[in-house]
């Protein structure tokens, strides 16, 4: 599809899009697969790549794919070519995917459609064998009528009210309708329609795909553009965004909706926008627990929870039991909100089920939207000395991996041999080691450790020992949980010279009071008192202080140890260069075993292949057992190097291929199909075939027919006399002047007049006014003599006496004469061109031909494994057998029992809490 850039860029600005550019920023090559087209079944489609290119480089493959309306993929003649062709077999819409890879080897793609329809069925024709086209209607009455854009005669003015009919069948012209300035307006353009499909509901984290399905109803739909959408971050190239289907990862927030929208454009630049709206599902949290499917009665174990949610966060957490012979040691730890996480909580295993020997546990998790994920883990709850005999799996003793020795130091001044011996071991089937220590001949320790490796320190102090040769043998024995033993005796070098030259001080002892657990409480004596001096205390374990005396002969103190061992405390005061030295031994609490014999049923469980042996049932299966064998290959259907379906999540992707099949075509035709088909039968039948087409105009869109098919707007140019009255040149060229038609005031003149009422009809009068006009002159003698009887006049005086007039002021207009002028201008008008196919009647002959399919295949590969059944042996006895607890037990029991122990001398998981405790 080819995009019309002026229109979508200015839609695009509207819509709130960038409009797209020529070639995508990303330097990638722009595919060009062609524009769009429409032909028949059986008739030739060439394609044509060439107008693909690379900005910054060239472009070095080519690579055609097409689709048909039933979903299957066929390949053109030469499917790597710039141009190639196809013949479409079957009527609808096909899908052809050119994609270019540049020489850097980045890749682009372009669709085009091919809309298919067979050929027309035979039409009756006219007499003369054409359809005749009606009578275009009358113009609106005007100086100048529509002329006919083909006509050889130019059109002249005032040639009539009427047209003459379209003669030529030539352009057809849109319906138009004529106004006042004699333009032709277009009828109003139906818009586009369609619909968005795709899913209503998603989850985040899923890929989903949806597609525009649009059409138009009087032209074609030429563009399209998907608008960003809240459904997704991930930005989209430009050449998704204007392709027909769209594939986006959702990532909006969940029990909310989202709206993905796409713009259509038709031909006649009209747009609608197509909305869905998409609701986004929540995804449930993941959740598992960790940790072993046995345990041994009365011990205690970690289990694990592990959860994570995909779209949120995990608002709450729990790992209980309901049943009630499992003991929560520690509280559930829980932090706050969060997205992914780990959760630890022991359990401690006090009896053994009378039902099936099995207890379960249960974890909840819950997230911030609501959603609730329940996961339960079984264990078997199994006496120790049972599971070591009935357990079919050969189990190994531990292993160890260093024993090392160190002294610890001590502050100048104090000798006090203090050692610190460090193992290190580790065991595949347990998870507590005990570590059993002796010194020398008669010293005895024990500790235990966890971990993979564990590692164990005991501390101890030499003072007051011999050795003749300045050593001393440590022999260690490691035990796991189920009763295996590794033992390793190592020299070590316990000879250590006293720096200070001092002596060991015996004036001033240093006397232990009492100890509780592993704290010494004691107090150090002096002979006088020192008020003010300091004195320096080491105990043996790394840990050493310095004090400041105050007003008495003694100073207490008090220190707890971390673990159990023999440690030398030592004093050192600043007054003097003897120390005072005393061994103590700290050990383990102790705690009480009753032993003691029931009459009980048991029933002891297992899991093995085999039968452990006599009086074992099967009890269903515990698990499956797998051991890869082979390969497995298996291939699923692909368009465009994209699998359409995956055969699974336990299947990975290995490559493509394409397998070329040959397939028996049959078609009727009334001439040779070209290419390899092969004449089988000759008149099969007579139909009616596609001839050619035959071209007609018109001045309107729509007057013709159905049968007539719009082909496109035809300009053509006409000339016509236009007038226009002035005083002056009006502007442009080719103006000539008529005569003159009129006047036309151009200003005004200010005139007096005597006579008011003498003015003419368009003058306006403004006002009058009186002036002087002239004098009335009168001369009288003021002075006369008198000579001989006649009177002389001397002097004279003359008086001017003023006569006055009225005059009267207008306002006269001013014209320039006004002439007619006229030109002749060109203008362009649009015929509407039209065709109508012609038809005639073959013989239609069978042909067939061999056709070599090729279909894309991803190919997909998974491991075979052999499986192995494990089952669950169930063993039930009824005798008297020996238990042991912390408490003395009730009931129906026989040789009752008390021992005494230490903390630390048997494994972890065999001694009660209160050990674990006081560590």
């Amino acid at each position: 599809m080819k995009l019309r850039s002026i229109a979508l860029a200015a839609l695009l600005v509207v819509a709130g899009v960038t409009a797209p550019v020529a070639a995508d920023d990303d330097g990638r090559p722009l595919a060009d697969a062609g524009l769009d087209q429409t032909a028949t079944v059986g008739s030739t489609v060439y394609l044509d790549g060439g107008g693909s290119l690379d900005p910054d480089g060239e472009i070095v493959a080519y690579r055609w794919s097409i689709e048909t309306p039933s979903g299957e993929s066929i390949t053109p003649v030469d499917p790597t070519s710039v141009t190639t062709r196809f013949v479409p077999e079957e009527p609808g819409r096909y899908y052809v995917r050119l994609t270019v890879t540049g020489d850097d080897g980045r890749r682009h793609s372009d669709t085009l459609y091919v809309d298919v329809e067979r050929a027309p069925d035979p039409q009756t024709p006219t007499q003369s064998g054409t359809a005749t086209p009606p009578s275009p209607p009358e113009p609106t009455t005007d100086s100048e009528p529509t002329p006919d854009p083909i006509s050889t005669p130019e059109p002249t003015p005032n040639s009539g009210p009427t047209a003459e009919p379209v003669s030529t069948p030539e352009p057809n012209l849109t319906p138009t309708t004529q106004n006042d300035d004699d333009e032709p307006t277009e009828t109003t353009n139906q818009p586009p329609n369609g619909a968005i499909h795709g899913p209503a509901s998603v989850s985040t984290g899923s890929s989903v795909t949806y597609t525009i399905d649009a059409n138009d109803p009087d032209g074609e739909i030429v563009d399209r553009w998907w608008l960003p959408t809240a459904l997704s971050s991930s930005p989209a190239g430009q050449g998704e965004l204007r392709s027909r289907t769209r594939r986006l990862t959702v990532d909006g927030t969940p029990k909310t909706s989202a709206e993905i929208a796409a713009i259509v454009v038709d031909d006649d630049g009209a747009t609608s926008t197509l909305t869905k709206t998409v609701e986004v599902r929540n995804t449930l949290p993941s959740a598992s627990i960790e940790g072993d499917s046995t345990a041994v009665v009365n011990s205690t174990k970690e289990y694990r929870l592990v959860a994570s949610d995909p779209d949120g966060q995990i608002t709450s957490v729990s790992l209980t039991s309901p049943d009630g012979a499992v003991e929560a040691v520690e509280p559930m730890p829980w932090d706050g909100p969060t997205s992914s996480g780990e959760w630890a909580r022991s359990f401690r295993f006090a009896e053994i089920p009378e039902d099936d020997g099995t207890v379960t546990l249960e974890a909840v998790v819950r997230d911030e939207y609501g959603g609730v994920t329940r996961v339960e883990k079984e264990v078997t709850v199994v006496k120790s000395e049972e599971m070591r005999v009935a357990d079919p799996v050969v189990r190994q003793p531990p292993e160890i991996l260093s024993l090392e020795a160190s002294f610890i130091d001590s502050p100048e001044g104090i000798n006090s041999r203090q050692i610190l011996f460090s193992a290190v071991a580790t065991d595949n089937d347990s998870d507590q080691l005990v570590f059993d220590w002796r010194i020398g001949e008669s010293a005895m320790l024990s500790n235990r450790a966890g971990g993979d490796p564990a590692r164990a320190n005991i501390s101890y102090s030499l003072e007051d020992m011999q050795f003749e040769d300045g050593t001393i043998d440590v022999a260690l024995t490691v035990t796991d949980q189920n009763g295996h033993q590794r033992k390793l005796t190592k020299t070590f070098d316990v000879e250590r010279p006293n720096p200070s030259g001092g002596n060991i001080g015996r004036a001033n002892q240093i006397q232990i009071s009492h100890t509780q657990g592993r704290t010494v409480y004691g107090s150090y004596q002096m002979n006088s008192i020192h008020a003010g001096e300091q004195i320096f205390i080491s105990f043996g374990d790394a840990h050493s202080d310095t004090y400041t005396l105050g007003d008495t002969r003694s100073y207490q103190f008090k220190h707890k140890y971390s673990s159990a061992g023999r440690y030398a405390i030592s004093v050192s005061p600043s007054w003097t260069s003897d120390s005072a030295t005393t061994p103590l031994d700290i050990s383990n609490q102790t705690y009480t075993v009753w032993t003691y014999e029931q009459n009980e049923t048991e029933v002891l469980r297992t899991e093995a292949a085999e039968s452990p042996g006599e009086d074992w049932t099967r009890d269903g299966i515990a698990r499956i057992d797998r051991k890869q064998v082979g390969v497995e290959t298996t291939k699923t259907r692909a368009i465009d190097d994209r699998a359409i379906t995956s055969p699974g999540k336990e299947w990975t992707r290995i490559g493509t291929t394409i397998e070329y099949h040959t397939e028996q075509r049959t078609t009727e035709s009334t001439s040779h199909p070209g290419g390899d088909w092969t004449l089988t039968e000759r008149n099969v039948d007579q139909k009616r075939v596609f001839a050619g087409w035959e071209h007609t105009t018109v001045p309107q869109r729509g007057l013709l027919g159905a049968d007539w098919e719009y082909v496109e707007a035809v300009p053509y140019t006409v000339e016509r006399t236009k007038t226009e009255r002035s005083a002056d040149r009006p502007r442009g060229s080719g103006w000539s002047r008529g005569e003159q038609v009129g006047r036309t005031q151009v200003d005004y003149d200010t005139r007096w007049v005597d006579y008011r009422f003498h003015a003419d009809a368009d003058w306006q009068y403004l006002g009058g006014d009186r002036y002087i006009s002239g004098y009335d002159t009168t001369t009288t003698c003021v002075e006369y003599v008198q000579l001989y009887r006649t009177r002389h006049c001397i002097e004279e005086e003359t008086n001017y006496h003023p006569e006055y007039d009225y005059r009267y002021e207008y306002r006269v207009p001013k014209y320039d004469p006004v002439y007619e002028w006229e030109r002749t201008v060109e203008e362009t008008k649009y015929a509407y061109r039209y065709r109508a196919a012609t038809f005639e009647t073959e013989a239609v002959d069978a042909y067939t031909k061999e056709v070599r399919v090729g279909t894309e295949y991803v190919q997909w590969e998974r491991p075979v494994f052999e499986k192995t059944d494990i089952y669950r042996w169930k063993n039930t006895r009824y005798t008297w057998e020996e238990s042991r607890v912390f408490s003395k037990p009730s009931g129906d029991v026989r040789n009752l029992s008390k021992v005494v122990k230490e903390c630390g001398t048997e494994p972890a998981d065999q001694e009660p809490n209160l050990c674990s405790e006081g560590t």
